[in-house]
């Protein structure tokens, strides 16, 4: 009796810890069902609560304004100028050719020499032209002398005509030949100018002031006369100089207003200073090709030290442009189809506005469109919005010179 008893209540206890182990069993398996039914693990829910404390927290912090240097405005009164590439190209050149078939006798001139105009240069062989003009001479001197004679027989014989000594008819007759020889000693003086025109092509001359080049020629040559001669030495102007070049036709309208005359400065390769001068032409059409006139302009050459060929940077002051800013390009970047500049306004804010190109000076830009001691954004540009807070960190640093 005793073993059954404690048999039944060991029996109890284990069943007892059974149903206490099954139901915990099913707490467990009814939690993880939960679980799986909403996709999400407890530490899912964990991560999502955190994200929506942090979500519910303070701002962030914004970015600071962008740093940015700035330029007062000043306005000033700036000549256009426009810039080109051009060369020295001589007002006057000239190859001096014989009108004459001769020999060359003599040489007055070296090649390289300046020369004056009317400096001989060549002397060609005369003598024949200077026979022909002293016959000229002498046939002029008995016409004289004749003309002489026929007017004293003239005057006797109208004295002895209106004394009836002799008939009219005689004194008609010397009044005839009078006249004729007048006529003959004309004639032969005009002879004898046109021998001293033929006379003076022996002797050639300088036909404008400059410099010699090469002479292809020595003393005892033949050469022969005419637009078909071989020239004997070329003569080119050097002071002043010309130079030719071209300008856009955006540009041609400036230049009009100013006009011939307009000053001009060259700038010559290894030479310190320019060279001044004057506008004198431009063409009368645009090239439909280049889009671009012809230009002349003449400027003082006293050292010689522009040739013609020579490459050379042109640039005409075409007129003064009034109250304009000065500016540097980075400052002005081109926005579509305009040049735009950020402004600080009063409350520190960056304000664009639209300006117009007029001159270009190298690194700087004068245009029009701002108000004088404005300030403009220089440096940091590239970051700064319209609208937008800006940090001035100081005034730009500007390059020293302009062009």
């Amino acid at each position: 009796m005793k073993i059954f008893a404690i048999f039944s209540a060991t029996a109890a206890l284990l069943c007892s810890a059974a149903t206490v182990g099954a139901s915990a069993h099913a707490a467990t398996a009814a939690s993880t069902a939960a679980a799986t039914t909403t996709g999400q693990p407890s530490s899912a829910k964990t991560s999502d609560a955190k994200a929506k404390g942090a979500a519910s927290g303070a701002p962030r912090r914004a970015p600071p304004p962008p740093a940015v240097t700035v330029m007062s405005i000043g306005l000033e009164d700036i000549p256009q100028r426009f810039g080109a590439t051009g060369y020295a190209t001589p007002l006057q050149s000239v190859e001096v050719r014989p009108q004459v078939s001769a020999i060359v006798e003599s040489i007055a001139v070296k090649e390289g020499q300046s020369v004056k105009q009317g400096d001989v240069l060549f002397r060609l062989d005369s003598r024949k032209e200077r026979a022909i003009a002293a016959k000229l001479d002498a046939n002029y001197a008995s016409a004289e002398a004749t003309l002489a004679e026929l007017q004293r027989q003239l005057s006797l014989s109208k004295k002895l005509r209106d004394e009836a000594f002799v008939s009219s008819s005689a004194t008609a007759t010397l009044e005839s030949q009078f006249a004729a020889q007048q006529a003959q000693l004309k004639a032969i003086q005009a002879d004898r100018q046109a021998q001293q025109i033929q006379l003076s092509l022996f002797t050639i001359t300088a036909p404008i002031s400059g410099r010699l080049g090469r002479i292809d020629v020595t003393p005892g040559t033949l050469v022969g006369g005419g637009a078909s001669a071989a020239p004997l030495v070329s003569i080119t102007q050097m002071d002043p100089m010309g130079v030719s070049f071209n300008l856009p036709q955006a540009q041609i309208p400036s230049v009009r207003r100013a006009g011939v005359g307009a000053p001009v400065t060259v700038r010559v390769p290894g030479q310190d200073e320019p060279l001044t001068g004057r506008l004198t032409f431009y063409d009368s059409q645009i090239n439909a090709d280049t889009g671009m006139m012809g230009m002349k302009a003449s400027v003082a050459n006293p050292g010689t030290s522009l040739w013609p060929g020579t490459t050379v940077q042109i640039n005409l002051s075409a007129q003064t442009v009034e109250q304009v800013a000065v500016i540097p390009q980075v400052s002005a970047p081109l926005q579509g189809n305009e040049r735009q500049v950020m402004l600080i306004d009063d409350a520190g804010l960056a304000q664009a506005r639209a300006v117009e190109p007029m001159v270009q000076m190298g690194e700087f830009v004068a245009v029009r469109g701002l108000k004088e001691s404005e300030k403009i954004v220089v440096d940091g540009r590239q970051n700064v919005k319209a609208g937008s807070p800006v940090r001035v960190i100081g005034p730009a640093i500007l390059p020293s010179t302009r062009e």
